[in-house]
């Protein structure tokens, strides 16, 4: 995956997630550096009102790093 691939992870009546990934960045945790990808995930879900939730994931080639949810 290459900076601003973009995609949609599932689509229903109820909910739309997407993902891009918008970055590259090394984490450094417990001492270990890991080469990121750094994908934004949108999750969109109709509840009444539309309700809007965004996470960034931070992911490497071994696995997921680092999860912030807003």
């Amino acid at each position: 995956m290459k900076i601003g691939t973009e995609w949609t992870a599932k689509s229903d009546s109820n909910i739309t997630i997407v993902k891009e990934v918008i970055g590259r960045e090394t984490l450094t945790i417990n001492g270990n550096d890991y080469d990121c990808l750094k994908v934004s995930t949108n999750h969109s879900m109709i509840v009444d009102n539309v309700i809007t939730s965004w996470h960034h994931s931070w992911i490497a080639k071994e696995g997921l790093i680092k999860v912030i949810s807003y």
